[in-house]
């Protein structure tokens, strides 16, 4: 995906399911701790048996799953669980301009700077597990365009966003980066963030050990922005 390597995302193509001989097991699986099925990527696989049994089986085992936009609402059928059905974006209208809200806040939405989001969307959800949280939905109709759920000791993240197609095409919507951008880093060490408002004092104990011969006056602290931009150095 070119909005990984963008991102700076180190990231690599795997094959599932296909009739080629080179298929990555669900033993080397493990080795990805995040698993992105682009924008399409489920087309003809809703009837799959053995692509939906690894993807089950590496969700269970404490994967995490991001899926984009797909044709048929159909296709996210695929997903663990079985659960999870709609509208593609061969079955309604795309959307760009204030096209999502936040129906519940996760880290992964930090970047959005609004409750209302200019995301590229297209489709919805209409069936999706109960232990499900809607984290985006749709203006227009109010429908659910992200969800979210656990499944084992894993988690599945499907939207009917595609952010990833739209930044090859020159569509991209700096809200459409940002959420990329943010599900990574969070699916990357899907742990416990604190939130801080605007204004408020940060408080991070960091243990600091000294391994030279040399006794040290100062520790250089490294500030680096959401985009891995260095903002500023502090010295203590």
């Amino acid at each position: 995906m070119k909005s990984l390597d963008a991102l700076g995302e180190r990231c690599a193509y795997i094959v599932l399911d296909a009739s080629i001989e080179e298929l990555t097991s669900i033993e080397e699986l493990r080795y990805y701790p995040v698993l992105v099925i682009p924008s399409g990527g489920l087309y003809g696989l809703d009837n799959s048996h053995s692509f939906k049994s690894k993807l089950e089986e590496y969700v269970n085992n404490g994967g995490t799953l991001i899926v984009f936009s797909q044709q048929h609402g159909y296709e996210f059928n695929a997903l663990p669980g079985g659960e999870v059905s709609g509208y593609g974006w061969l079955e309604d209208q795309n959307c760009h301009y204030h096209s999502v809200g936040i129906s519940t806040y996760h880290p992964i939405l930090s970047g959005q700077d609004s409750a209302i989001s200019d995301v590229v969307i297209d489709g919805y959800f209409t069936k999706y597990p109960e232990n499900a949280t809607i984290l985006l939905s749709r203006t227009k109709n109010g429908m659910p365009a992200m969800v979210m759920y656990k499944y084992g000791n894993g988690t599945v993240i499907a939207t009917t966003a595609y952010p990833d197609c739209a930044y090859g095409q020159y569509q991209a919507t700096t809200d459409g980066e940002n959420l990329i951008r943010d599900m990574i880093t969070w699916a990357k060490d899907p742990v416990d963030i604190p939130d801080y408002a605007s204004g408020d004092a940060i408080d991070i104990p960091v243990a600091v050990t000294n391994n030279a011969n040399e006794t040290a006056d100062k520790v250089v602290f490294t500030v680096v922005d959401p985009d891995k931009n260095v903002s500023d150095y502090v010295n203590v």
